[in-house]
């Protein structure tokens, strides 16, 4: 499934560019990989598909030339990683249920709040660190746009994100 990820990386120069570690990228994927829980639908394929519909929705309509490319890069780092340990319920089934995510994460957004801290434990480690070359401003950059990433699946953000959408295309 990696594959397929490590070579868009490569078509996007973003090894070159950002000082990435080959190895990195397939231990970062590796353990992304082997932290999404076996459910019929979050599961790791779902986040590798994602990944590779951010790619050629983003390359398609051409935003490819409006985003930078640590942003396109954190974006789809940000995909593949943003159902990461996802135990098959919502938000809402959490807060209702007092689940310990719900009150970890003080009812908002539970869920894309601990997929955005698995995604930084595994950034974290020496071995799956992707942004090792980055100066700090694109570390910060590339974090700005990942949580915002993940976090924007957050279904009870929809309306808001599409009164924003139609704004932008005014």
């Amino acid at each position: 499934l990696g594959d397929v990820f490590v070579y868009l990386l490569n078509v996007m120069n973003v090894y070159e560019e950002f000082n990435v570690p080959m190895s990195a990228v397939k231990s970062f994927l590796t353990n992304i990989s082997g932290l999404y829980l076996d459910n019929p639908y979050h599961n790791n394929k779902h986040g590798y598909d994602v990944a590779h519909c951010v790619y050629r929705l983003v390359t398609i309509a051409g935003l490819n030339g409006v985003f930078s490319h640590l942003e396109f890069f954190s974006l789809l780092l940000a995909a593949v990683g943003h159902d990461v340990g996802h135990p098959g319920v919502n938000n809402v089934y959490l807060v209702k249920a007092k689940n310990e995510l719900a009150l970890r994460h003080n009812d908002r957004s539970p869920l894309g709040n601990m997929h955005c801290s698995v995604i930084y434990d595994v950034l974290n480690k020496e071995e799956s660190n992707v942004f090792v070359g980055l100066s700090d401003g694109q570390w910060r950059e590339a974090r700005k746009v990942i949580l915002a990433a993940v976090l924007g699946t957050d279904m009870s953000h929809h309306f808001e994100q599409i009164s924003k959408i139609k704004l932008f295309q005014e």
